[in-house]
C-alpha cells in the first residue's frame, strides 16, 4: 500500500515539474512590414529593435533569418529615405540568401533613387517572378533600362506589360517617349493614337504631337495639340504648347489668345507686339509678374513705337542694376543713338565689342559717327 503511495506522489512530483509550453515568439517582421505600409515608421523602428534584440539572443528561434530580418531593414530604410542604408541592408539580404526576391524587388527601387540606372535595372530583373503582377513594375524597370542607355530592353520590358495589362495607358505613354527619344516617330505615332485611344487625357495628344512636331509635321502636331485642348479646355500645358506652335507656324493673334488665358502673359505680350496690336500687348504687359523681365518687354514695346526717351527710361535702371543681357544692352544703344544720347551709346558698344555681338556693335558705332555729320539722316 505503502509503494502505492509513494508511486503516485512521484508521478504528482513529476506532473508539477513538466515544463511549460514556449509560446511562439511574436511576429516581427510581419508587425514591421504592416507598419510600414500604413506610413508608421516610428512603429515600424521600434518593431524591427525588438526583433533584433530577440535575434541576438534566440537568433532563428525567433521566427525569421538574418536575411530576412536585413530585407525588412532595407525597406525601412528606403521608407525612410536613407538610400544608402538601405542598399547595403538589401545587399546583404540577398548575398546571404540569393532566392529572397523581394529583396531584389526593393534594391531596384533604391537603386533607381540613387539614379544607378544599370544596377537598378539589374536587381528589378531579378525580382521578375513576384513583381510581374504588378503595373508599376513593367514601367519602372522600363524607365531604368531606358535610362541605362538599353532601349531594346526598356522595349521588350514595356511589350511584356503590355502583354499583360492590354492598352494600358501609363504603358503606352512610356513606349512612345522611348520611341521618340529614338527618333522613331512613325512608330511613336503609331503608340501615342493607341494612347489617346484608351484615355480621355490631354497627355496623350501631347505626346502624338511632339512626334509629329519632331518629325516636321508641323500640321498634324497643331491638329493633335487642338484636339487635346478640345478634350481638355483646363490643360495649361496644352495651351501653351499650341501656343507655341501658332507662334512658330507665323500665327501670332491665334498664339497670342491662347498664351493670355495662360500664366504666360509675357509671351502673350509679345505676339500681340509682333501682330501689330499694341494696346493688347501692353495690357498683356502689365499682367507680366517678373519686374525685370516687365521693364525689358516694355522698353522693347517702346521701341517697336519709336519711343526711344520712354524706352531709355525702362532700360537705364535695369542697365545699372546689371539686369541686361548682351541683346539688351545692345538694343539699349540703338535706343540712344535715336534719341541723340551718343556718349552713353559709345559706353555701351566699347563693353559689348568684347563679345560675341561685338560686329552688331561696331555697325552701330558707325551710325554714331553717321548720325553726328548728319543727324537729320538718323
Amino acid at each position: 500500500m505503502r509503494s502505492l503511495i509513494l508511486l503516485a506522489a512521484l508521478l504528482g512530483l513529476a506532473h508539477a515539474r513538466k515544463p511549460k509550453e514556449i509560446p511562439p515568439p511574436p511576429p516581427y517582421l510581419l508587425d514591421a512590414r504592416q507598419a510600414l505600409v500604413k506610413g508608421e515608421l516610428e512603429h515600424a523602428a521600434e518593431t524591427l529593435t525588438r526583433a533584433r534584440a530577440c535575434w541576438r539572443m534566440h537568433e532563428e528561434a525567433c521566427g525569421f533569418t538574418r536575411a530576412q530580418y536585413d530585407a525588412v531593414v532595407g525597406i525601412f530604410y528606403l521608407e525612410r529615405g536613407e538610400l544608402e542604408a538601405s542598399v547595403a541592408a538589401l545587399q546583404r539580404a540577398i548575398e546571404a540568401q540569393p532566392s529572397l526576391l523581394m529583396a531584389s524587388f526593393y534594391l531596384g527601387q533604391a537603386l533607381y533613387k540613387l539614379e544607378r540606372w544599370a544596377p537598378a535595372a539589374e536587381a528589378l530583373e531579378r525580382s521578375r517572378p513576384i513583381a510581374e503582377g504588378h503595373l508599376d513594375w513593367h514601367a519602372l524597370l522600363a524607365r531604368a533600362h531606358r535610362k541605362a542607355k538599353q532601349p531594346e530592353a526598356a522595349r521588350q520590358a514595356l511589350e511584356r506589360g503590355l502583354a499583360r495589362f492590354e492598352e494600358h495607358p501609363s504603358l503606352l505613354r512610356e513606349l512612345a517617349g522611348l520611341f521618340i527619344e529614338q527618333g522613331l516617330f512613325a512608330a511613336a505615332l503609331e503608340i501615342g493614337r493607341r494612347w489617346a485611344a484608351v484615355s480621355p487625357e490631354a497627355y496623350a495628344h501631347l505626346q502624338v504631337a511632339e512626334a509629329h512636331r519632331r518629325a516636321g509635321l508641323r500640321r498634324a502636331a497643331r491638329l493633335a495639340l487642338e484636339e487635346a485642348v478640345l478634350l481638355n479646355p483646363g490643360h495649361v500645358e496644352a495651351r501653351v504648347r499650341l501656343g507655341y506652335l501658332y507662334a512658330e507656324s507665323e500665327m501670332p493673334l491665334s498664339a497670342a489668345r491662347l498664351f493670355s488665358q495662360t500664366p504666360k502673359a509675357y509671351e502673350a505680350a509679345e505676339q500681340y507686339h509682333q501682330a501689330a496690336r499694341p494696346s493688347a500687348a501692353w495690357r498683356l504687359n502689365a499682367r507680366v509678374e517678373e519686374a525685370t523681365r516687365r521693364q525689358a518687354q516694355g522698353a522693347q514695346l517702346h521701341l517697336g513705337t519709336e519711343a526711344f526717351f520712354a524706352a531709355l527710361a525702362r532700360l537705364e535702371p535695369l542697365e545699372a542694376r546689371g539686369q541686361l543681357d548682351g541683346v539688351a544692352r545692345l538694343r539699349m544703344a540703338w535706343a540712344a543713338i535715336q534719341a541723340g544720347r551718343f556718349s552713353l551709346a559709345r559706353r555701351l558698344l566699347e563693353a559689348l565689342e568684347r563679345t560675341s555681338l561685338r560686329g552688331a556693335a561696331v555697325r552701330l558705332r558707325g551710325a554714331i559717327e553717321a548720325c553726328q555729320k548728319a543727324p537729320w539722316g538718323c
